[in-house]
């Protein structure tokens, strides 16, 4: 009969060469693990820095809507002043106008 190799005597001749394969798989999960917690903590890190950016587009945003609002109003207000200022002018001439009319009526009228 041949004497083969058993299952046994292969796993005692390579004992030393699996511990050394088991710790070396042990050490990849462990960096696999902190790999793992690298990522999660930078996904976790971006999802905060995308927050803060947001919440600072935000706040600028209503800073330049109430500038723009506030500029709207003052245009708004210098925009009424013009007017009432051209409204009175042109009354006055309207005015003036009407005067004249009557002073032709007046001068043209001999009865």
């Amino acid at each position: 009969r041949k004497q083969g190799v058993t299952l046994k005597d292969t796993v005692s001749n390579n004992k030393p060469s699996i511990n050394i394969l088991f710790e070396q798989t042990k050490s990849n999960i462990l960096k696999i693990d902190n790999l793992i917690n690298q990522i999660t903590q930078t996904i976790d890190d971006l999802d905060l820095k995308s927050e803060k950016i947001k919440k600072k587009i935000k706040e600028e945003n209503e800073s330049l809507k109430k500038s723009i609002e506030e500029r709207e109003k003052r245009l708004f207000g210098e925009l009424e002043e013009i007017n009432k200022e051209k409204k009175l002018q042109l009354n006055n001439q309207l005015e003036l106008l009407e005067e004249k009319k009557i002073s032709f009526q007046n001068a043209c009228d001999f009865t």
